[in-house]
């Protein structure tokens, strides 16, 4: 893939280079380089812009630069990018509207504004049925029972783990959120001893995956 990105990049066209600059930075974030992301998230806005191209990487740019910048707990600029996708949402990837909305939540959240964090996931709810995304809708309702066991609701966390929890298929973690952690995260969080053996089991096989996936940012 990075052979084949510095091969395009050598184009004419801006076109395949947005493209391959906006993928290449999946690759440094599964890698946890933060700094290889930032650089290259930058570079893929510029070019975008420059061209007026590929709204589609240019969102995927943004959200991947909120991602970065909320790591950093720089939540302002994070914030930045990520409202930026949301006005470019009629024109961006419906799963970088979706995860740039979850991180907006955990900005929400992290400033201790619970009720904010709640309407911006309810917002992108509405947005993905009404653009028939429910696809993505159970990525959505997994952040939502995280976010209720973070703010004390585990009334709603349980449901979503003796209902949904279970199910959830192990894939490659490339993006901000995950909903393969939010099962651990909320078994913890209810803090029974069966809870918590259900947990340890449940990151054990997550181990493994991830192991062999050489997904191990």
């Amino acid at each position: 893939l990075l052979a084949a990105a510095k091969q395009e990049e050598s184009t004419n066209s801006p076109r395949p280079r947005v493209r391959l600059l906006a993928s290449r930075c999946f690759i440094h974030w599964i890698a946890a380089d933060l700094p290889g992301v930032l650089a290259l998230g930058q570079q893929a806005i510029r070019v975008s812009q420059a061209a007026a191209q590929q709204p589609e990487s240019l969102g995927w740019a943004h959200t991947i630069l909120a991602a970065c910048y909320y790591q950093q707990n720089d939540l302002v600029t994070a914030e930045l990018h990520a409202n930026t996708v949301q006005e470019l949402r009629h024109a961006s990837q419906r799963n970088a509207v979706a995860q740039s909305a979850i991180i907006l939540a955990a900005i929400q959240q992290a400033r201790e504004q619970p009720d904010a964090a709640l309407h911006i996931l309810a917002k992108v709810r509405g947005y993905l049925m009404e653009l028939q995304g429910e696809a993505l809708l159970p990525l959505v309702q997994a952040y939502r029972a995280e976010l209720a066991a973070r703010q004390g609701d585990l009334a709603i966390a349980a449901r979503w783990v003796a209902t949904v929890g279970p199910q959830q298929s192990h894939g490659l973690m490339a993006f901000f959120y995950t909903s393969q952690l939010t099962l651990p995260k909320i078994l913890l969080r209810i803090g029974t001893p069966a809870s918590r053996e259900q947990a340890a089991a449940a990151l054990a096989r997550l181990y493994t995956f991830v192991t062999a996936t050489h997904n191990t940012r």
